[in-house]
């Protein structure tokens, strides 16, 4: 089925381009969707009588328009490119995850946590990235030195964490949130070193792809923006921590924290990153990820997402003249401009998370100064709706 459903959209891909009649692609779909279907719920079929394909699709947690869909290609009019593109994504991410994922964590072992798979395999890229000998080349996978077959095997495991939204959340916390992974925890990190550190993970996050990439820049973004610093109180479990994605423990330490995030932040934003030859997105920068990009650094009117949102345009000054959508930046940054807030930072009491050589707190700061937004006006009276003055 899986293989049925990616020839069909490969024939898309491949017919797409060339426009003109789109029946043989519709067929195409219409037939992989009803073989999967069928290949699905016929084996179910064990009763005297025949049950509805609708109750067998329930008992299966199969959503209903499936059936619906499989109906109309076999008895009506094909249905329209679009929903079958839409279905036949839905298919495989149906398939991912209800077959795939248990095939893959069969492979891995029942007793090896997902968590502790990611930590193993993201250690083994990083140490043989630093054992490399020159890190702007990247390690070629026709290498046969146990030392590459290595990274190959534990940058596929990676890769393998990247295709469903939720292990892709664990995969980004923890390469975020490990005290030696993205952003290192320590309160200056200097040009030269940063630089390092963006060759070594380049090739890394290059072979993770698009999803993950506009992921990780969703949670640098939100990283960034937090009005509050980590400190500490109670226990609890760091892992569970990435597992849950508690965002209220995904917030920053210290200063040098930010600003390392706010370095990443501007490293996808040059649009540098170049994935794989096989998906159909090359780079981070497109008509659909630049809209994302401006609204999600037009939430919040401080100095940092300004500022990210004026290096977003300076950087993608041609991409964004020729999209049209360079006054849509300009509109946008003219209201954040506008409503600029104050940016500001407190300590806020969190509850200690284990490992605590590992994951630093800090000190609370006390002020007893008060932070006022809004200008005051001594001269203002209160004065009741509809009464004139």
């Amino acid at each position: 089925m899986t293989s049925l459903l990616t020839s069909s959209i490969l024939l898309d891909e491949k017919l797409g381009h060339e426009g003109g009649d789109d029946t043989p692609v519709r067929l195409s779909y219409t037939m992989s969707i009803i073989k999967f279907v069928n290949g699905l719920l016929d084996p179910y079929q064990q009763s005297n009588y025949a049950m509805s394909l609708h109750k067998l699709a329930e008992m299966m947690n199969l959503p209903s328009y499936f059936v619906e869909l499989r109906h109309i290609g076999t008895h009506e009019d094909l249905p329209s490119l679009e929903m079958l593109r839409w279905s036949a994504d839905g298919a495989l991410k149906w398939l991912d995850e209800n077959y795939w994922k248990t095939v893959t964590s069969l492979d891995r072992g029942t007793d090896e946590r997902p968590i502790d798979v990611i930590r193993s395999s993201f250690e083994s890229v990083r140490r043989a990235r630093r054992e490399s000998e020159d890190l702007e080349r990247p390690i070629k996978r026709k290498d046969t030195s146990p030392r590459v077959v290595e990274y190959w095997e534990s940058l596929d495991e990676l890769k393998s964490f990247a295709v469903s939204e939720e292990d892709r959340e664990l995969l980004a916390n923890v390469m975020m949130f490990e005290p030696d992974g993205l952003i290192l925890r320590e309160q200056s990190v200097d040009e030269e070193r940063t630089e390092s550190i963006r060759l070594l993970y380049r090739p890394i996050l290059e072979e993770l792809g698009y999803d993950f990439i506009l992921l990780l820049f969703e949670k640098l973004s939100t990283f960034v923006n937090s009005s509050f610093y980590l400190e500490t109180a109670e226990n609890v479990d760091f892992d569970e921590v990435l597992v849950r994605n508690e965002t209220d423990f995904l917030i920053p330490r210290n200063e040098g924290e930010l600003k390392q995030a706010v370095k990443w932040l501007e490293f996808l934003l040059t649009d540098s990153l170049v994935f794989s030859r096989r998906p159909h997105v090359k780079r981070l920068v497109n008509a659909d990820s630049a809209v994302i990009i401006m609204n999600r650094l037009g939430m919040n009117s401080n100095d940092r997402s300004i500022s990210l949102l004026k290096f977003f345009q300076l950087r993608n000054k041609r991409f964004l003249d020729r999209s049209g959508l360079m006054d849509k930046v300009v509109r946008i940054l003219e209201t954040m401009e506008k409503f600029q807030l104050p940016e500001f930072r407190t300590f806020v009491p969190k509850r200690k998370l284990e490992n605590v050589d590992d994951i630093e707190s800090s000190k609370k700061v006390k002020t007893d100064a008060k932070l006022y937004i809004f200008e005051p006006y001594d001269d203002w009276e209160v004065t009741p709706f509809g009464r004139t003055v």
